[in-house]
């Protein structure tokens, strides 16, 4: 074998190195890929001393494994830079805002489903913020939402979770995961995260918390959102049948 057999069986093995020993999911599929393009091209290489017409298929094969994976990391940069654009930051609550669900949020869940990656939904509604509006006012609401808002986003791992707040007291959470039974540890570190935030203002900080998981519970984020939003609503109604919600107000 020539130099370049050699060279491309090295980064073959480099990138299959990473593929196995990555909890990440999607660097291990995009490793997974890069493994197999580089040895298709010393495989092109080897074979092309005994069957010359094979070779320019093989490398063109690997080019276009290569080219998908360029796009991929491009289209995954550019929603990254997007994410830290303060045009897509939610001023109250610290949160993405709808036009970051619009523009950024839906593509890079398509993306996630187009690689078979694992994620959670979830459908987070504060409880209390029409009964804080109506008996304390307006500016104790906000700060409801803006308390509500640093409790999820400290609860957050990093850059494996996005937060979002789609509309007025309502907030989305993408999480990646490895089992659907992984969200409900994700469900109760929000749920300390709230009892800690309630126990430093005088507010009744609390949410419904809803959540489906990706691919049991559906294949599309439309279907993903209408589940968890039925089991957040579920929660909701348990709380307000039992009289712990806001004194039987939303």
């Amino acid at each position: 074998m020539d130099w370049e057999s050699y060279a491309g069986l090295f980064f073959a093995m480099i990138f299959l190195a990473v593929g196995l020993t990555t909890d990440f999911k999607l660097l291990r599929k995009l490793a997974v890929l890069y493994s197999s393009s580089f040895l298709l091209m010393s495989a092109a290489n080897f074979i092309s001393s005994y069957n010359p017409s094979v070779k320019q298929p093989l490398v063109a094969l690997s080019y276009v494994i290569l080219a998908a994976i360029f796009f991929y990391n491009y289209a995954f940069a550019s929603s990254f830079r997007k994410s830290s654009n303060k045009a897509y930051v939610d001023p109250l609550t610290g949160a993405r805002n709808r036009l970051f669900f619009e523009e950024v949020f839906k593509s890079e869940v398509k993306r996630l489903i187009a690689f078979d990656i694992q994620f959670a939904i979830f459908f987070v509604d504060v409880d209390c913020l029409k009964y804080v509006n109506d008996t304390m006012g307006h500016e104790k609401g906000d700060l409801l939402l803006k308390t509500v808002g640093n409790a999820l986003i400290s609860s957050a791992r990093s850059r494996q979770d996005v937060i979002v707040r789609i509309g007025g007291d309502e907030f989305v959470l993408l999480c990646l995961i490895k089992l659907c039974s992984e969200s409900l540890i994700i469900a109760q570190r929000i749920e300390e995260a709230l009892q800690s935030a309630r126990e430093r203002v005088s507010l009744p900080v609390s949410a419904s918390i809803g959540f489906a998981c990706y691919p049991e519970d559906g294949k599309t984020l439309d279907t993903l959102i209408e589940v968890a939003d039925k089991r957040m609503y579920a929660i909701k109604n348990q709380k307000r049948n039992a009289g712990n919600i806001c004194k039987g107000r939303t």
